[in-house]
């Protein structure tokens, strides 16, 4: 069970934050604590690098 329910606040397409919150959710952190990945340049990047920085990784 989630600690903490972080929701999406932008809906537009190309920059919505469903990821985001699902992420800061997942790691019991504000959604202001996570980046909005979509946004990136390269999102599996990014979120490869945020997940390092919790010593954590992803699999695709």
């Amino acid at each position: 069970m989630l600690k903490r329910r972080e929701f999406q606040t932008n809906f537009k397409a190309n920059e919505g934050n469903a990821l985001q919150a699902c992420v800061a959710s997942i790691l019991d952190k504000p959604l202001s604590d996570v980046p909005n990945f979509i946004q990136c340049s390269d999102y599996w990047e990014a979120m490869l690098a945020h997940a390092k920085k919790h010593e954590l990784t992803l699999l695709k």
